[in-house]
């Protein structure tokens, strides 16, 4: 902005009143959009998972369960093998992550490593699921062996919320493998970093 100031020292001058650039604004951290993105994508999942679970509890309602949510903070070492292979063919070679060649090469790779025949499937599914999901969403951050989202902190900070918009009597979140975790093999073993898994009762 300026403003024109005819008598200033006898003359018509222009001189600048304000001189200011526009603000600049912070940084974006990656880290808060993808714990954001993990937390919709959780109550998404879990609203879902009431309404299903209560088609076959007929004359109850959510209020009549406790649900026990199950958070797997590391991967296991399998995971972690896919996932240092995915990222290697991401460092040295990206397009072949679109190819439909790609879980041959992994398959080729797990088989070196001394992987049984019976694990392969899990192992590939679990490729499919990073590639299909993780990858288009949170780009090579999917790829990398440590969880990039604070899984505990997001539904720790939310479980009153996650609470009173699902309508169960009370929700527990549960760390797999630390002590304390609820008793269900089934629920603990389906949880994966960054896509927990629940149990009413």
């Amino acid at each position: 902005m300026w403003q024109r100031h005819p008598e200033i020292r006898g003359g018509s001058s222009a001189k600048f009143v304000v001189k200011a650039r526009w603000p600049e604004g912070e940084p974006v951290d990656a880290s808060l959009r993808r714990d954001d993105l993990f937390f919709q994508d959780t109550a998404k999942k879990l609203k879902a998972s009431v309404t299903s679970f209560l088609k076959k509890k007929k004359g109850k309602t959510a209020a009549d369960f406790t649900l026990e949510l199950f958070v797997q903070l590391t991967y296991s070492d399998w995971q972690v093998t896919v996932l240092d292979y995915l990222k290697n063919v991401y460092e040295t070679n990206p397009e072949e992550l679109q190819k439909k060649t790609l879980n041959k090469g992994l398959q080729q790779h797990l088989a070196a490593q001394g992987m049984a025949k019976k694990a392969m499937g899990p192992a590939l599914g679990f490729a499919t699921y990073v590639m299909k999901r993780e990858f288009p969403a949170n780009g090579v951050a999917a790829l990398e062996s440590v969880c990039p989202i604070n899984q505990l902190e997001t539904l720790e900070q939310n479980a009153a919320y996650l609470t009173r918009v699902l309508g169960v009597a009370k929700l527990n979140i549960n760390v797999v493998g630390q002590e304390g975790c609820y008793d269900a093999k089934k629920e603990a073993a389906a949880a994966k970093p960054g896509a927990p898994s629940a149990k009413f009762v």
